[in-house]
C-alpha cells in the first residue's frame, strides 16, 4: 500500500539549484541528489545515505548500430554526508560519486545485488529504499560531457522502495514532484 503527495519547487528556486549545479560543474539532477542526501541524512541521523535513481543506457561497445545495446537500469547513488563541511564541498563530493556510479551503468543491478548482498530480503528493495527520479526540462544532468542520461515516462507501482522523490522539470520553471511512500513498511 503507498500513497501519493504532490508538490512543487518555485522556478526562482529552481534557477537557483541549476547555477549552484553549473558552478560546481555538474547538472541540476546532482544538486538535487545532494540536497536529498542532506535531508535524509539528517532525518535518519546518519552520515551514510543510499539513493536509487533509474537510468537509461546504450552499451555500444560491440556494434555500430546506434540503437543497439539500450537498456534500463537502476544505479545506486552512495553519498556521504558530513555535518560540519559546506554544502558546496558536499555537492562536490556527490558529483564525483554520481559520475562514478553512472560510468558503470551497463552493470546490471541484479548482478550488483547478487554480487554483495548474500541474501536478498524480498519484503524490500535491496540495497536502498529511496529512489530518485528526475525528468530534466532538456538541461544536461552532467555538463562534463561524459555521461548522457534520457527521461523515460513510467507508471508508479506500489511495489518498489519504500520513498520515492519523483521531480520533473516544468517548461515554465520550478519543478513539479511527487513523492510516492510505502504505508506498509515492514517492522
Amino acid at each position: 500500500a503507498g500513497e501519493v503527495v504532490g508538490f512543487a519547487v518555485e522556478a526562482d528556486v529552481q534557477r537557483r539549484a541549476a547555477l549552484l549545479a553549473e558552478e560546481a560543474g555538474t547538472g541540476i539532477f546532482t544538486a538535487l541528489h545532494a540536497v536529498l542526501a542532506v535531508l535524509l541524512g539528517r532525518l535518519g541521523d546518519t552520515d551514510d545515505v543510499v539513493i536509487g535513481t533509474p537510468i537509461v543506457g546504450r552499451d555500444t561497445t560491440d556494434s555500430e548500430d546506434p540503437e543497439a545495446g539500450a537498456f534500463f537500469n537502476k544505479a545506486v547513488l552512495r553519498s556521504q554526508v558530513e555535518g560540519a563541511s559546506w554544502f558546496t564541498e558536499h555537492l562536490s563530493r556527490v558529483r564525483d560519486a554520481d559520475r562514478a556510479a553512472f560510468s558503470h551503468a551497463a552493470l546490471t543491478f541484479d548482478d550488483l545485488v547478487a554480487a554483495v548482498v548474500a541474501e536478498p530480503d524480498p519484503s524490500h528493495t535491496p540495497l536502498f529504499q529511496v529512489m530518485l527520479e528526475f525528468t530534466d526540462g532538456g538541461h544536461p544532468h552532467d555538463s562534463s560531457g561524459n555521461v548522457t542520461i534520457s527521461p523515460v515516462q513510467r507508471e508508479h507501482r506500489a511495489l518498489g522502495p519504500d520513498l520515492v522523490f519523483s521531480l520533473t522539470e516544468s517548461e515554465t520553471g520550478g519543478i513539479n514532484g511527487m513523492l510516492v511512500g510505502s504505508t506498509a513498511l515492514p517492522e
